[in-house]
């Protein structure tokens, strides 16, 4: 594998102890990084002063640790800020709440010596969460539109050539990366998709996202800010944006395909007919405010799609 100069975006609020066995991690790999971009909000003194720690601890290192300040909320602003301190080929987003193997570094980037490949994702464990059941081709699209998720769960031995990766595990082609301007639509709630915006702009400018279940972190779900949404609205965002995807990136046959089974058949994420009336023959009543939440997101997303489309034109 030949050395390519790499960079790692790690951003972060309010988990200092996390913060320091993530860099602890990668330090101790049998490949390190050329730079570590750690994103912190202004107002988040605890987390500053750990940065400072660390960069203390490792100041011999031969790995430059650089503090960036995001004054805006949200998971885009800190990635965008600390791309403007990165000129290395490729840049690794890297969650602040994972422990990455000593192989990882080496096994995220072997990909790359192919050309075509603009992207790689790795393996995602949570110890503290149950292995879901897989459904489909996980990190894929199929042909009617439905997307499915769960590709961090995945192992093969194998690379797997796939749609889409976990952002908090992956690496990208720095200058592709930089010349994307990722909507405002993502940068509402906790921005859900916009990995899979970036992946699928990736591919439409003809670059393969390849998946390596090698490249394996662990995840320990940090504590998470006390304002950050979930479940239902994460649901909305995340069908809304999901439906932004669809108008962006689909065929006008593969958006009719994907609008007939939204619609007509669905499943528990984004409720269709047939979905909605196997919940209430179940007794799941509740399946109401999910409904309302689809409504809500394809409102909105349309609403947003040609908002954008008028500006632009």
């Amino acid at each position: 594998m030949r050395k390519r100069s790499t960079a790692i975006i790690i951003a972060t609020y309010l988990r200092p102890l996390l913060l320091k066995n993530c860099v602890d991690s990668v330090l101790k790999g049998d490949m390190l990084p050329d730079k570590i971009v750690i994103a912190h909000r202004d107002t988040d003194e605890l987390t500053q002063s750990a940065i400072d720690d660390i960069r203390s601890e490792y100041s011999s290192n031969e790995v430059k640790i650089i503090k960036c300040t995001v004054t805006e909320p949200g998971h885009i602003p800190p990635i965008e800020s600390s791309l403007n301190l990165i000129e290395e080929e490729l840049t690794i987003i890297l969650d602040d709440d994972t422990e990455v193997k000593k192989n990882w570094f080496r096994e995220l980037l072997s990909p790359f010596d192919n050309e075509e490949v603009g992207v790689v994702g790795g393996q995602v464990f949570t110890p503290s969460v149950p292995t879901p059941k897989l459904k489909g081709k996980p990190g894929t699209i199929n042909w009617y539109g439905r997307y499915y998720g769960n590709i961090g769960w995945v192992k093969s031995d194998n690379l797997l050539e796939v749609d889409t990766v976990m952002e908090g595990n992956s690496a990208w082609r720095t200058q592709i990366l930089k010349s994307i301007s990722i909507p405002k639509i993502f940068r509402e709630d906790v921005s859900p998709l916009y990995g899979l915006y970036l992946t699928l702009t990736f591919k439409k400018l003809g670059y393969k996202i390849i998946y390596n279940s090698k490249a394996y972190v662990d995840h320990f779900n940090g504590v998470r800010a006390p304002n950050l949404k979930r479940d239902l609205e994460r649901l909305k965002y995340g069908n809304r944006n999901y439906f932004y995807i669809s108008y962006v990136f689909f065929s006008p046959q593969k958006q009719l395909f994907y609008f007939l089974y939204s619609t007509f058949i669905g499943n528990n994420a984004s409720i269709g007919i047939m979905s909605f009336a196997y919940n209430i023959l179940t007794g799941k009543f509740d399946i109401l405010k999910r409904v309302v939440a689809k409504l809500w997101a394809r409102k909105d997303s349309l609403i947003f799609y040609f908002k954008e489309f008028c500006e632009k034109n």
